[in-house]
């Protein structure tokens, strides 16, 4: 190739002009010279800009390649991150959803605490007269029983002073829930006896 710009192009005299006077088909061949001689030009000044760019060419892929890597690294933590987000946006919702939810409870349980707090004294009354009640109340069924079972033979008159003198005696009284429970028990068998 470097016989060409040596001996014929670089002759300002080789054109396909003054070829073409000499002989007509030594036109063609100047033009294939003259082009030949043009690519060569051409291909000793890409062919290094070709060399850089294929150099640059494989930088580029290797960054890119770590740039994907770093990318698919950079994704896969933020999807991660993602879900967490998710997760504690809905960890906050229920939880505000339970603060909202004891805050009612809090607010129905003091109203009502603040409505039994005036009926605390009557109730704890109630207790102990029950309490007292609820003791006495298998010895009011087992001398209303006896008294029953008794009396219920003898006339209303004996059955009056019976239940009257039993009434009177200690241990009646201490046992009875109701002072009246004799007198109670008499109408009762009054009732029935009529």
């Amino acid at each position: 190739m470097e016989r060409i710009p040596k001996n014929y192009t670089s002759n300002p005299n080789f054109t396909p002009a003054n070829a073409a006077k000499a002989f007509s088909a030594a036109k063609g061949q100047c033009k294939w010279a003259c082009a030949m001689d043009d690519f060569d030009k051409l291909v000793k000044v890409v062919a290094p800009k070709k060399a850089t760019l294929a150099d640059a060419e494989g930088q580029y892929n290797e960054v890119m390649t770590v740039l994907q890597a770093k990318q698919a690294k950079l994704m896969d933590k933020m999807e991660t991150l993602e879900q967490r987000l998710d997760r504690s946006v809905k960890e906050k919702t229920r939880l505000e959803d339970e603060v909202e939810f004891g805050t009612k409870k809090l607010e129905r349980a003091e109203k009502l605490i603040g409505g039994l707090r005036g009926k605390k004294g009557r109730w704890t009354q109630s207790t102990t007269v029950l309490g007292d009640a609820y003791v006495k109340l298998t010895w009011d069924m087992l001398i209303s029983v006896g008294v029953n079972s008794y009396v219920g033979a003898f006339t209303m008159a004996l059955h009056d002073i019976l239940i009257d003198q039993g009434h009177r005696h200690p241990a009646m009284i201490e046992h009875f829930a109701n002072p009246n429970f004799c007198q109670k028990k008499s109408q009762t068998h009054n009732d029935t006896a009529e």
